[in-house]
């Protein structure tokens, strides 16, 4: 009984909605299906998903498979971090850096328009803190 059970939770988990839009992003980045993977998980963001706007920002970060845009990195990892997305906080902070002014500045305006556009429950502020200076150490 307690197989069938734990059985029957495993389908109904693997299969809810959520999650297998979020597993078709990863199967498609891993494939080199990379706008297709972004799209999907655009898709999954826009639906609440602070993982995916945190994806986003990495995949911006690190520019593998994408050209690297630090300015877009900041703007997905600051929606994550009003999501309050582990780590996204300190992400923003160690992405900030590089910018200029004007670029976290329009970064700013493109994260308040997504969030305009696919409301989150979370009310736009922006992630930039000049005074502080990111322990590098603590980034994982």
């Amino acid at each position: 009984m307690i197989r069938w059970v734990f059985t029957a939770l495993l389908i109904w988990v693997f299969n809810t909605p959520a999650h297998a839009v979020f597993g078709e992003a990863e199967r498609l980045y891993s494939m080199g299906e990379v706008d297709d993977a972004i799209k999907a998980y655009e898709k999954r963001a826009s639906e609440g998903d602070g993982e995916a706007l945190y994806t986003l920002g990495e995949i911006q970060a690190r520019g593998v498979d994408v050209p690297m845009n630090l300015a877009a990195a900041y703007k997905w990892m600051c929606l994550a971090s009003l999501k309050r997305v582990k780590f996204a906080d300190r992400k923003v902070s160690v992405l900030a850096d590089p910018l200029t002014h004007a670029q976290i500045k329009e970064a700013n305006k493109e994260a308040a328009e997504w969030l305009d556009e696919n409301p989150q429950g979370v009310e736009f502020k922006s992630c930039y803190n000049p005074g502080h200076r990111p322990n590098y150490n603590e980034m994982n």
